[in-house]
């Protein structure tokens, strides 16, 4: 993430057009022995005009009333293999499915790409005049996180996935910055 502005990787009819690595982490969900798993975004951003009244409230004060403002949706994910099996069936049907013997036995196996496995959801906004960068959520998916890491110390990889998405749209929006001015 040096670069984010080279980072993007624009896709085609998406409504997910941009896609960059965030981090690298071990998920319990994941049968993988415990190994760490890429966690990418796609992400989508849109920017329009804003207009604030007086009692209108941010999390944080705006200065202006008045401005352009980015939004950010960005969902977390990781790839995941999709494979498919051929399954041969014995000539003698069972009554039940769970009953001895088995039904069949797999006779093949392909792998035929990815899934996009999302884990989670982060949204933010920029403020272009105030300078303002408000992440508004970051979180994971309830089967994504660490449970006997929950209640002691917090999650670890939300704690990334936190850090990581404040980093990645701080770098983003401060390459962007240097564009336009």
């Amino acid at each position: 993430m040096n670069n984010p502005g080279k980072e993007q990787k624009p896709r085609e009819n998406s409504i997910w057009p941009y896609t960059t690595h965030l981090f690298t982490a071990p998920f319990d969900f994941f049968d993988r022995g415990r190994m760490p798993v890429d966690v990418s975004a796609r992400y989508s951003v849109e920017t329009a005009p804003y207009t604030r009244r007086e009692h209108d409230t941010e999390i944080v004060r705006l200065k202006h009333l008045k401005g352009m403002q980015t939004y950010y949706h960005i969902q977390s994910y990781i790839l995941t293999p999709r494979i498919t099996f051929t399954v041969g069936l014995y000539d003698n049907p069972k009554e039940y499915a769970d009953q001895e013997p088995p039904i069949g036995q797999v006779i093949g196996s392909q792998h035929v790409g990815y899934d996009e496995t999302v884990i989670g959801t982060s949204q933010a906004y920029y403020y272009h005049q105030d300078r303002l960068l408000v992440l508004w959520e970051a979180y994971l998916h309830t089967h994504f996180t660490f449970t006997e890491h929950k209640k002691k110390t917090g999650d670890p990889n939300l704690r990334l996935l936190w850090t990581n998405i404040e980093h990645f749209l701080t770098l983003l929006n401060s390459y962007w910055w240097t564009l336009i001015n």
